[in-house]
């Protein structure tokens, strides 16, 4: 019985293990609902994921919460460019979409151009907060050196695309996944990004 209510115990390990995984979530969630605030999120959450919910050195919120404080001003800068470019993308596809439906070709070309360079930027995007989370850059850096990692592992790149849409179509269909789906994402790209960061930073 003894071994049952120790906190050691495999079983309460795991059930603190998804408790964080839910807190976690929950915070981002919060976090990301805000105007101009999704980077700042996926930067507090992977941050949290990375060096807190994995090494279990300390409560994942205090990670969570010392990554907002650390790296808000450049998230919400870099958040800001970012959605306004990808805002602007999805205004030309809806154009050209628009003129697909009336028959012109060019509207055809432009919309498969769209859906290219949008999973590009999602690709790049799930790069630029990882590493700000990870590494001290200015804005400017950030974005360069986000880009050239982007390009070099561009098959990355799409594979984190195509993880950030299921989260979307799973919360879509069934809202409660954005309570451990996040987190799963993260884990996913801390395994291709501890590689790719260890290889480039050598």
């Amino acid at each position: 019985m003894k071994s049952f209510f120790n906190p050691d115990n495999e079983l309460w390990r795991g059930v603190s293990y998804a408790f964080d995984v839910f807190v976690l979530c929950i915070c981002f969630v919060l976090t990301s609902s805000l105007v101009f605030t999704l980077g700042l999120g996926l930067c507090a959450l992977y941050y949290s994921v990375d060096k807190y919910l994995v090494e279990r050195k300390a409560l994942p919120i205090e990670g969570f919460a010392k990554s907002i404080k650390q790296n808000y001003r450049i998230a919400i800068v870099a958040d800001v460019i970012l959605s306004l470019i990808v805002l602007f993308v999805l205004w030309s596809m809806w154009i050209s979409y628009q003129m697909m439906s009336g028959g012109v070709l060019m509207g055809r070309v432009v919309f498969t151009f769209g859906i290219v360079i949008l999973v590009f930027l999602v690709g790049y995007i799930s790069f630029v907060f990882p590493t700000l989370a990870s590494y001290k850059y200015g804005l400017k850096e950030l974005l360069g050196i986000s880009f050239k990692l982007t390009v070099v592992h561009l098959p990355i790149a799409i594979l984190f695309s195509v993880l950030y849409l299921l989260v979307i179509l799973c919360a879509y269909y069934f809202w409660p996944s954005l309570f451990f789906t996040p987190v799963l994402v993260v884990l996913v790209q801390r395994r291709f990004l501890n590689s790719i960061y260890s290889k480039h930073t050598k």
